[in-house]
């Protein structure tokens, strides 16, 4: 599973970015829901620069260590 990219996405009703479901929006801020169930009000502009993606939950910090420790096929060196 990868994670979106957040860098300027669309911030609309029912959009999802990263964990975060805008449930609604205000003026400058969102009602959001990750997925873990916690619903939150976020920022637009946390939302937009990507500084935003959960709630904080172990959802999250899981899937990112997924991809920092997918590490490429290693073939050894020949000719050694």
């Amino acid at each position: 599973m990868t994670i979106p990219t957040a860098i300027n996405p669309t911030i609309a009703v029912d959009a999802q970015i990263g964990h975060w479901r805008i449930l609604s929006i205000t003026h400058k801020r969102a009602l959001c829901r990750c997925r873990c169930g916690t619903t939150r009000e976020v920022s637009i502009d946390a939302l937009q620069d990507g500084t935003s993606l959960s709630c904080g939950c172990a959802a999250l910090s899981k899937d990112k260590s997924a991809q920092v420790f997918r590490l490429p096929s290693w073939r050894p060196e020949r000719g050694r």
